[in-house]
């Protein structure tokens, strides 16, 4: 029979979806092997854990809960959010020394402020199994807001010389060179249309862009 932590529970403020989000760049989550919590922007969401049937020191356990909350980097590293100060025995999370973390059967969830970007949400008792674990008990949390244009980048493109260096302002092309804009988007969905709008020879020109 087991014991302890089964899952995660929501309270209020958010909704657990099945579809998929990344961890990172070309990395995905599959909704129906993680959770994802989805929270709206400014939003702070109530978690809390769900024991199995057999714990019977539910009290104590409760008491004994850690919660941990962060993000994967590119170099598979761990970026903690702080969750709470005082002094607390440091936990060891994949070589990584982590004391802001959170002691309660519930926690509310309001740290995360990048939109887009799935932070990994776990409680556990001794150590955290990780997203990478066969039954995850943790979820991934991510912050949606208004569909919105996120970042853009602009490189130049020299096809003769094969370099490729970022568009300063007031940047002037030679022959052979091309411009590459890269447009990261937030909720923008299919059918949407996003509108460029630049200076050619002095004058406001505008291309629609279809996603």
């Amino acid at each position: 029979m087991s014991v302890g932590i089964e899952t995660l529970e929501l309270v209020n403020n958010a909704v657990k979806e099945k579809g998929d989000a990344y961890i990172r760049k070309g990395i995905r989550v599959n909704g129906k092997t993680h959770k994802l919590i989805v929270i709206k922007k400014g939003k702070k969401a109530v978690v809390m854990t769900k024991l199995f049937l057999g714990t019977r020191n539910q009290v104590e356990t409760n008491a004994s809960t850690k919660w941990i909350i962060g993000a994967q980097n590119e170099d598979e590293s761990w970026s903690w959010l702080e969750w709470s100060s005082g002094d607390k025995i440091p936990l060891n999370i994949n070589n990584q020394q982590l004391v802001d973390y959170a002691v309660a059967s519930r926690v509310g969830v309001g740290k995360v402020q990048t939109i887009g970007n799935p932070y990994w949400l776990e409680a556990f008792i001794n150590h955290p199994e990780m997203p990478d674990a066969i039954k995850p008990r943790g979820a991934f949390v991510i912050v949606v807001d208004e569909p919105q244009i996120t970042n853009s980048v602009f490189t130049k493109i020299n096809h003769l010389k094969r370099t490729e260096d970022e568009v300063k302002e007031e940047q002037v092309f030679d022959y052979n060179e091309t411009l590459k804009l890269e447009i990261h988007t937030h909720s923008i969905i299919k059918k949407d249309l996003i509108i460029i709008t630049c200076k050619l020879g002095g004058q406001d020109v505008s291309f629609k862009y279809a996603t």
